[in-house]
C-alpha cells in the first residue's frame, strides 16, 4: 500500500498543477512546501537530461541542425522566408519587432511565451520560480560568449521597461524580456518545467492559444530537441523573415568554464573543433596526445597558463622526477618521508611541490603549493587552511 499512496499523492499534486495552468485554481492558492519541493525536483531531474544534450558534442551536425530546425517552423505553420547564418545580416532585423501592429507577439513566439508563462506560474505559486531562474541564470552565463539567451537578458535587465509595459499591472517576476528571438535555453526551461508538471504522463492536455493546445505544442518540441542537440542556437523572427543560428557545443567544468581534459571541449555545426583545459585555449596534442610532449618542449613554452596545462597532462610526477629538483626542506616521521622540493621551469617562480612517501603502500604523492613556502610544515599547513602551529596533531596520528 505504500507505494500505491505515493503515487495517488504525486497525481494529487499535478491535478493542482493542471488547475494553476488552466486558470481554475484561484487567484490567490499556492503549493504547498512539499508541493513545490516535488516541483523542484522533477525539474532538477529533467533538466540534467539536458544538461548531457548540451554537452554531446559529437551530434553536432549541420544537415541535422537544419532539417529539424526547418521541420519544427513547418510545424508551427511559420511562413517567412527563411535563411541561415551564411546569409544573415542581423541589420535586416533592425526595424523588425516581437510584438505586432496589433500588440501580440508575432508567430511563433506568441504561443512558444504563453507556453512558458502558463507554466511558470505554477512555480511562481510554489515560490520556486527564483531557483529555477538561477539555475537558468547560471546557464546562460555559462553560454554568454556564444548566445544572448532570454534568461541572460532578464539576468542583467535588458528591455525591462519595455517589458514591464507590455504586461502592465499582470507582469510577474517570471516574465521574460520582449524579445525577436527564442533560443535553446528557453525551449530547454520550458520543456523542464512542463516534465514537471506532469507533462507526457500526468497532465491532461490543455490550450495554449489560438487553438494550439499543449500535446500540440510538445510534439513539436520534440523536433526542436533533436535541433538543438544537432547545435541550433536561437531563431530570430520578423514579420517576413526567419533567421536559424547555431551555436557550438560545448562541454564545461563545475565552474562553468569551457574545458574537456580529453576530447575537443567545442564543436560546431561544420565539424570544426576547439580543445580548452579550465577555458585555456590549448592544442589538440596537449589534450589527445599528452604522450609526445617532451620536457623540451614544455620548457620552451612561453604562455605560462598553457605550459601549466601541458605539466598537469603530462604528467606532474614524471616531470620532476625526469626534469630534477633542488629538496628545500625534508621531515622523516615514522620511517616516512616529507619532502618540499622545488624545480626550475625557467620561469620567474620555481614549481614548488610537496613530496610525501607513504610508508605501507610504498606510493609518492606530489601535492603543489605557492612558491613562497621555503618550509614543509609551511606548506602542508597551507594545504590543510590552518597554522604550521596547529600541525603536529597531524603528524602524531
Amino acid at each position: 500500500m505504500g507505494p500505491t499512496k505515493i503515487i495517488l499523492k504525486e497525481k494529487d499534486h499535478f491535478q493542482k498543477f493542471y488547475k494553476i495552468i488552466t486558470g481554475q485554481a484561484d487567484n490567490e492558492e499556492s503549493l504547498t512546501s512539499k508541493e513545490a519541493t516535488f516541483l523542484l525536483q522533477r525539474f532538477e531531474e529533467r533538466l540534467r537530461n539536458w544538461q548531457k544534450l548540451f554537452e554531446n558534442i559529437e551530434a553536432a551536425n549541420e544537415e541535422e541542425f537544419k532539417k529539424y530546425s526547418e521541420q519544427w517552423l513547418k510545424f508551427m505553420g511559420c511562413t517567412q522566408k527563411i535563411i541561415y547564418p551564411v546569409d544573415i545580416m542581423f541589420s535586416q532585423f533592425n526595424n523588425s519587432d516581437a510584438i505586432n501592429k496589433s500588440g501580440k507577439f508575432i508567430k511563433p513566439i506568441s504561443v512558444a511565451i504563453k507556453f512558458y508563462n502558463l507554466l511558470s506560474e505554477v512555480f511562481h505559486r510554489g515560490g520556486v520560480w527564483h531557483s529555477v531562474a538561477q539555475r537558468m541564470f547560471t546557464m546562460a552565463e555559462n553560454y554568454s560568449s556564444l548566445l544572448n539567451s532570454l534568461f541572460y537578458h532578464k539576468m542583467i535587465g535588458f528591455n525591462h521597461d519595455v517589458t514591464l509595459s507590455y504586461y502592465g499591472e499582470n507582469y510577474k517576476q517570471y516574465h521574460l524580456p520582449i524579445s525577436k528571438t527564442l533560443d535553446c535555453l528557453f525551449f530547454c526551461a520550458s520543456e523542464c518545467m512542463f516534465y514537471a508538471v506532469g507533462g507526457y504522463s500526468y497532465l491532461d492536455n490543455f490550450v495554449i492559444e489560438d487553438g494550439i493546445d499543449s500535446d500540440t505544442y510538445v510534439e513539436g518540441l520534440k523536433l526542436l530537441y533533436k535541433a538543438i542537440d544537432a547545435g541550433l542556437g536561437y531563431f530570430i523572427f520578423s514579420d517576413e523573415l526567419i533567421g536559424i543560428v547555431p551555436i557550438p557545443k560545448v562541454k564545461f567544468n563545475n565552474r562553468g568554464q569551457f574545458h574537456c581534459s580529453d576530447g575537443p571541449a567545442l564543436k560546431n555545426i561544420w565539424g570544426d573543433e576547439a580543445y580548452f583545459y579550465n577555458e585555456i585555449a590549448v592544442d589538440e596534442k596537449i589534450i589527445k596526445h599528452p604522450e609526445q610532449l617532451s620536457i623540451k618542449e614544455i620548457l620552451a613554452t612561453k604562455n605560462t597558463q598553457i605550459k601549466e596545462v601541458m605539466i598537469e597532462k603530462y604528467g606532474l610526477e614524471k616531470f620532476i622526477e625526469t626534469l630534477g629538483y633542488f629538496v628545500l626542506d625534508e621531515i622523516k616521521v615514522e620511517n616516512a618521508v616529507y619532502q618540499l622540493l622545488s624545480v626550475d621551469i625557467e620561469e620567474r617562480d620555481p614549481i614548488v611541490v610537496l613530496k610525501v612517501n607513504c610508508p605501507s603502500t610504498a606510493k609518492k604523492y606530489y601535492l603543489r603549493v605557492p612558491p613562497r613556502f621555503k618550509r614543509f610544515k609551511d606548506a602542508l599547513a597551507w594545504t590543510f587552511g590552518i597554522s604550521s602551529n596547529d600541525l603536529n596533531i597531524y603528524f602524531e596520528t
